[in-house]
């Protein structure tokens, strides 16, 4: 099973910046396999409810840490992640509650 994620971190500035990242889920002597195609980080679980859940707690330290090291772009890049910067709407944020499209340009 293949699911899609998209990571967004949240600046002071108000801009975002996001990620695609695919899944991969697979049930393997009645555990399943969790893992992150595009970066490599896996986790084995006894449900897929718990593998979802730990393989995103895993990303999200991955991630983290990469950015804490102060090298992001590089190690995205690497990784042939494509990376986003998401900016407010044209016409400034929407009401809260209203769906939006926040102008994206690859990074």
């Amino acid at each position: 099973m293949l699911e899609h994620m998209l990571a967004v971190r949240y600046a002071k500035t108000g801009a975002q910046e996001a990620v695609l990242l695919s899944f991969q889920f697979k049930q393997d002597d009645g555990k399943w396999l969790a893992e992150c195609l595009e970066l490599g980080t896996a986790t084995y679980a006894a449900t897929l409810e718990e593998a979802q859940k730990e393989i995103v707690d895993a990303v999200s330290l991955h991630l983290n840490q990469v950015e804490e090291m102060g090298f992001t772009a590089d190690f995205l890049r690497e990784h042939g992640v494509q990376w986003f910067r998401l900016d407010a709407p044209r016409g400034g944020p929407p009401e809260a509650g209203m769906w939006s499209f926040p102008v994206a340009t690859a990074r």
